[in-house]
């Protein structure tokens, strides 16, 4: 009875926490000869599971396709004529992350003058997610195409129907997989925050230094030209001949 209640108990904090993970959905219409691009960010090593379906409209009349580049421009997934189809991938570990660029990790507070304060170094790998369609001539120039494109990453994007079958696991097992899962992906997005507040100090703290000296430079220059007025000025009376007060 215990081990019932709490297998109900962590089944249902796995599917809270399963339906607050990271999903992507878009259902737009296309017409002939165009192209829509979308930007999403995933975590390096973060795994992405995609589906692409086209309804509506003759396959015949207007062709989809559908590609999708990492944040260096390179091309992962590329499907061709799409009336429904799967795809997969995981973000680039060699992309730009502070979590893996030794620049980053070995960068301090004081050094932020001599890093040039690159803020694109903390900004998660962007991938462009491309649907284009072709109309083929002689076609009706108003056909149109609905597309639905459905992206889920982290423990969503995985199959845990599947992973029971592999390893013979029951659903409590599957449960606490699955919360590992998340928990792993809420700690790492923990670690580039605390990561990313280490940074912003960097910059405040190299800010602060900045001002100080430039204010300090600026008094030395400003009591240095009131000086140089003051001679200047006492030199031109006295070659005038003039008195003051």
């Amino acid at each position: 009875m215990c081990r019932e209640m709490m297998g109900r108990f962590v089944y249902i904090v796995f599917c809270i926490l399963f339906i607050l993970n990271v999903c992507f959905g878009l259902r737009f219409q296309m017409t002939g000869d165009e192209v829509q691009c979308f930007t999403e960010s995933y975590e390096t090593g973060t795994r992405v599971l995609g589906e692409c379906i086209v309804t509506a409209g003759k396959t015949g009349d207007m062709e989809i396709d559908l590609e999708i580049k990492d944040s260096k421009g390179q091309i992962i997934v590329s499907k061709k004529n799409v009336d429904h189809t799967k795809f997969e991938f995981v973000s680039n570990v060699k992309d730009l992350d502070p979590h893996n660029d030794p620049k980053a990790r070995q960068y301090t507070a004081y050094e932020y003058d001599i890093y040039d304060e690159d803020e694109d170094l903390w900004v998660p790998p962007k991938y462009q997610i491309c649907v284009s369609s072709k109309r083929v001539p002689g076609s009706d120039a108003r056909q149109k195409r609905r597309v639905t494109l459905n992206l889920h990453s982290g423990a969503a994007a995985r199959d845990y129907g599947q992973l029971a079958k592999e390893e013979h696991l029951d659903e409590l097992e599957v449960a606490l997989r699955g919360m590992y899962d998340e928990l792993t992906n809420l700690m790492s997005e923990l670690a580039y925050v605390r990561d990313r507040e280490d940074a912003l100090r960097g910059i405040n703290e190299a800010t602060n230094r900045r001002v100080l000296w430039y204010s300090a430079i600026s008094c030395v220059i400003m009591v240095g030209v009131g000086g140089y007025q003051m001679v200047y000025m006492r030199n031109f009376f006295r070659k005038k001949k003039l008195h003051l007060f």
